[in-house]
């Protein structure tokens, strides 16, 4: 894989869990935060209500994030750029895989001679 793809990879990673892991604690202090105040109801129902929205919106960008990560990966594997060890390709091996053709079975037990 070219570096400027590892990189792009590891920065979307990267992304993804500091969203994740600032959305809990800026939600749980937000929104106490928000109701202890001398605000009126409305205005203390209102702000918890954001602080939970605005926590879930981290939580879905961080999913996104670690999705896009994973895509660079994917697309590079698709590509060609990197071969993946546990992900044999079907076209490379003589016998198209582990059970397919008489050439073994499910648990790695070949027959015949």
């Amino acid at each position: 894989m070219t570096f400027d793809r590892r990189k792009k990879s590891f920065i979307f990673l990267a992304e993804s869990a500091f969203r994740l892991n600032i959305a809990v604690p800026l939600v749980a202090l937000l929104a106490p935060a928000a109701w202890r105040s001398s605000l009126p109801i409305g205005l203390r129902v209102a702000l918890t209500g954001l602080a939970f929205g605005y926590g879930a919106i981290l939580v879905s960008q961080a999913v996104m994030r670690a999705v896009q990560s994973r895509d660079v990966i994917a697309q590079a594997l698709v590509v060609g750029i990197l071969e993946s060890k546990a992900l044999p390709r079907l076209g490379k091996s003589k016998d198209h895989g582990v059970g397919v053709g008489g050439q073994g079975s499910a648990a790695g037990v070949t027959s015949g001679p």
